[in-house]
């Protein structure tokens, strides 16, 4: 009979659990947060301060108000404060914080505090680990706590952060650099002299020997002859011209000459398929491709060697290039894509 009776109350007590423990009735208005971002503590400070300071790390003090703005005092209350940065402490006997999970801290009065009366406020700092750049270090959204039911702070139910957090006066924050597109784009991009950059093949090649930078005029274009690679690829050579607008005519055209063969290719120690060896030089460019796709791989290092800002002229020397290995590994994840075994 206990058996049959185990549902229903597991039903019961998870209904009556519910009840007493919402975990959002909407947005709350009784507690409106003020953040005001303070001083940058060294290690040692740090360490007197929190016990779960970590030796080696800075810390940064954030002062924050509470403000009761009903007209019935609030005692018994729990705040959910969401951060990127670990809240280390709190520096106050009236309150004590504890980590929930993730960014989630819970901060709880004490046993010995009084409440907040009426239309008062109270103000406490926040120990937090490492230093805040900006408002977005701080998250909105803030929960309160009372009589078992969870509502989301009013004033930090916002993408405004500066209407409850104040401006950051740390003189650290401007030692850091805003991370946005432009900033991680000069950060992270190679800065290349943009004369020398007039003869850099992207992917770079096996070995480049370079005479003279700008010596082959190219303004009257290409003429392609003594082609010995397959139709395809002549199509594709001849749409890239046309492309980069180097498809005229006239006596002054550089000659380009593209052939295969493998044994000139593979005297130039690219010896794997898609190989080629390409020389340029006043009036002709010569491409030796190992197969038609060293011919082609060949064709596209020329293209790339145009300024497409100044299609005028090309350095002189020689390319030699080839894949490192006669053959790619390629991973096929028969899980994401649903391939059969076959």
């Amino acid at each position: 009979m206990i058996i049959f009776l185990l549902p229903v109350l597991l039903v019961i007590l998870l209904v009556v659990l519910l009840k007493g423990n919402s975990i959002n009735d909407g947005i709350n208005d009784q507690v409106q947060i003020k953040i005001i971002p303070g001083a940058l503590l060294p290690e040692p400070e740090c360490m007197k301060k929190s016990s779960n300071a970590i030796k080696g790390n800075s810390c940064q003090i954030l002062q924050l108000s509470l403000a009761n703005t009903q007209n019935s005092k609030l005692s018994d209350f729990s705040i959910i404060i969401p951060s990127p940065r670990r809240v280390l402490g709190v520096d106050s006997k009236d309150f004590t914080i504890e980590h929930i999970t993730g960014d989630l801290h819970y901060l709880k009065p004490s046993k010995d505090f009084g409440g907040i009366s009426p239309n008062q406020n109270v103000t406490l700092d926040l120990i937090m680990e490492y230093w805040i750049d900006s408002q977005t270090d701080i998250f909105p959204r803030w929960m309160l706590e009372t009589n078992g039911r969870w509502s989301t702070i009013q004033n930090t139910n916002t993408e405004d952060l500066s209407s409850f957090i104040g401006p950051i006066l740390n003189p650290q924050a401007k030692q850091h650099i805003i991370m946005n597109t432009t900033s991680r784009y000069d950060q992270y991009t190679t800065k290349v002299n943009e004369q020398l950059g007039l003869n850099r093949i992207i992917p770079t090649p096996k070995k480049a020997e370079w005479k003279e930078l700008q010596s082959i005029s190219i303004q009257s274009g290409f003429a392609i002859e003594n082609v010995n690679v397959p139709t395809k690829q002549q199509n594709v050579m001849k749409r890239l011209l046309e492309k980069f607008q180097l498809n005229g005519g006239g006596e002054n055209q550089v000659k380009v000459q593209i052939q295969i063969n493998d044994a000139l290719a593979a005297a130039s120690n690219c010896k794997f398929e898609g190989g080629y060896e390409m020389k340029l030089d006043a009036g002709k460019i010569e491409i030796i491709g190992y197969d038609s796709a060293g011919a082609l791989n060949g064709f596209h290092s020329l293209m790339s060697l145009v300024d497409v800002k100044n299609r005028s002229k090309l350095p002189s020397g020689t390319v030699q290039d080839c894949p490192r290995y006669s053959y790619r590994g390629v991973m096929v994840d028969v899980v994401i894509m649903l391939f059969n075994n076959d």
